[in-house]
This record gives structure tokens, C-alpha cells and sequence, in this order.
């Protein structure tokens, strides 16, 4: 196994615990060779218990490191923009984890100052490299469920109080958080930008929407309804509806069973059997291979700008017809 990737983590978050780093030790490509943290004891525990070689107690160290070539920034929302262009200007590559940045704004900058320094700069989303997507791509392409009209997603789960996702200075809100993956997903399945957006939400006692209900009208008369929430139990659906069928992607809960993907058709409901595999390593193994082998250094950043854009779009609408109700 060829594991020429070199890796760091700043911060030791859940994503980096629960995702990233299983992800790392199954992928192909890539390794984990440092981890940053501000308490340099919480880092080196967690070198330790990882097989790590290195630990720092600052993100600025790690940064330092000349050995390193990928970092993956798993931080709050508000702090991505700022680790993204220090990461950038010490001629890091970046996975940030989504959203990418707070606002639209934001956005710009980074992808311009990792254009400018010649770094790799993509958004999270570990879903897109997943067998299941791909073969949901493929049969969307095909035209196994006809002409595709449209897309429906829905993504809640209920939030701890003090959760920081909670937190308005923290750039939370259950748009930003779970919303994302949505809007991202409309956008690929469509190969475009939403040509309209509309909106409503219900803002939380902390100041952040804790439900955001959206649709988006695609090119070729594509609707998509996206639903998110923070107050809701658990529910995960994914459905693409066409003139003759629809796809599916449902999962039961969040930590249990992968989720399954089932066609159906008049009556019939059959499932698609997926080929396992963490959808992390997946994510590294892609975005190693595109470092490694100077595969775009731009496209990946422009796609996480789009989908700031469209998540601004969707918060001035939600304002507006939150001060008509």
C-alpha cells in the first residue's frame, strides 16, 4: 500500500475522531502523520492512542511542519476561513470540513488566497466519493427513473443545548450544519446553480435557525425541496423522483447501518446492493491522488464557493418570509 499522503489534523473534534481519522487508517493513499491541538496533552493523548508520530499544541506548529502536505481543518464554522488561508499560505493543501467558510464572502477570499498560493482547496463532503452516489449518478444518467423533476431531501436530528452548532458566533444553525449536504446534492445531481430560491425557517431561543425548509428551481424544470432541522428525531431521506420512477437513500439512524439506496418503479421496490467502504477514505484517497498527481488545484474550492452562495441566497430569502409570517 502506497501511503505517500502526509497528513495533519488541526483540532480534535468529532468528525476527526468518528470520521477522519478511521477514514485515514482505511484509505489507500494517505497518512496520518501529526495532530494540533491547543492543549498540547489533549493532542498528544490522542497521538498516542492513534499511533500518531507527532503532536503540537498549536495549529501554528503543525503548519510549520515541512513533512506535512494535506491538512484536514475539522474546526467550528467560524474559524475555517482564517486556518484555511494560514494553512494555504504555508503551502498546505486543505480538506476543510463543510460548510466552507461562515458567508459567501468569506468564501471568495479563501478560494482566492489558495489559487494564489497554488494549494488544493475542497469543502467535506465525503458523501460525493461513495460507490452509492456514484451509482445513483450513473442511474440518473441512464435515464432509469425518465426524466428527473424532483429531488427531495430531508435531514434532522435533535441538538444538545450547549452544542456550539447552537452558537450564532460559531456560524451554527442546522442550514450551515446538515443543510449543506442538501444543497450540495441538488447541485450535483443537476450539474448547476438554482435559478430561484425560496425559503422559511424557525429561528432557535439562541439566535440560529433550528429548521430550514427550501426549494430550489434547477434548469430543465428541476424542483428541489430540502428540509433540515435541529429539533426533529433523527430521519435521513434522499429521493429523486422522475417521469417513470424514483431513487432512494434512507438510513435508520445516524450511527447505525450505512444507508441503503432502492429504485422504485409502479408497485416494485428493489434495492441496489452497494459495494461497502468508509466514504472517508474514499474522500482521502481522492483528494490525495489529486495533490500527488496535480489534478485541478481550483474547481474543488469554486464548488465550495457555489454552495455559500447559495446558502446566503437561501438566508436572505428565510428572512424575508420569516418577517412576513
Amino acid at each position: 500500500m502506497n501511503r505517500n499522503g502526509k497528513w495533519g489534523i488541526l483540532g480534535c473534534s468529532r468528525v476527526a475522531r468518528n470520521g477522519f481519522i478511521p477514514g485515514i487508517l482505511e484509505s489507500k493513499t494517505g497518512s496520518l502523520i501529526a495532530i494540533a491541538s491547543r492543549q498540547q496533552e489533549q493532542s498528544q493523548a490522542w497521538a498516542n492512542e492513534f499511533k500518531v508520530p507527532k503532536s503540537y499544541g498549536s495549529y501554528e506548529e503543525l503548519l510549520k511542519d515541512p513533512d506535512i502536505d494535506m491538512v484536514y481543518i475539522p474546526l467550528p464554522n467560524h474559524l475555517h476561513h482564517s486556518w484555511v488561508i494560514q494553512a494555504a499560505r504555508s503551502g498546505k493543501h486543505i480538506l476543510c470540513d463543510k460548510p466552507l467558510a461562515v458567508n459567501a464572502v468569506q468564501a471568495q477570499e479563501m478560494v482566492a488566497v489558495c489559487k494564489q498560493y497554488e494549494v488544493l482547496l475542497m469543502e467535506g463532503f465525503m458523501w460525493r466519493f461513495h460507490p452509492r452516489t456514484k451509482k445513483l449518478m450513473e442511474l440518473v444518467r441512464q435515464g432509469v427513473i425518465g426524466r428527473l423533476r424532483v429531488i427531495r431531501y430531508i435531514f434532522s436530528l435533535t441538538m444538545e443545548s450547549n452544542d456550539w452548532r447552537l452558537n450564532p458566533a460559531f456560524g451554527g444553525g442546522a442550514l450551515r450544519d446538515i443543510g449543506c449536504y442538501g444543497i450540495d446534492t441538488a447541485r450535483m445531481i443537476t450539474g448547476s446553480m438554482p435559478q430561484e430560491v425560496m425559503a422559511v425557517r424557525h429561528m432557535g431561543s439562541t439566535g440560529v435557525d433550528i429548521t430550514t425548509s427550501i426549494q430550489l428551481e434547477f434548469p430543465e424544470n428541476v424542483m428541489a425541496q430540502i428540509t433540515c432541522s435541529f429539533e426533529l428525531p433523527f430521519y435521513y431521506r434522499v429521493e429523486l423522483v422522475g417521469s417513470e420512477g424514483m431513487l432512494r437513500v434512507s438510513r435508520k439512524s445516524l450511527n447505525g447501518p450505512p444507508p441503503e439506496l432502492f429504485l422504485h418503479k409502479g408497485e416494485e421496490i428493489g434495492q441496489i446492493q452497494i459495494p461497502e467502504g468508509n466514504q472517508f477514505s474514499h474522500m482521502i484517497d481522492h483528494f490525495t491522488d489529486c495533490v500527488l498527481n496535480k489534478h485541478s488545484l481550483i474547481d474543488p474550492a469554486e464548488n465550495g464557493l457555489k454552495n455559500m452562495t447559495v446558502i446566503d441566497q437561501i438566508e436572505d430569502t428565510a428572512s424575508d418570509a420569516r418577517g412576513r409570517s
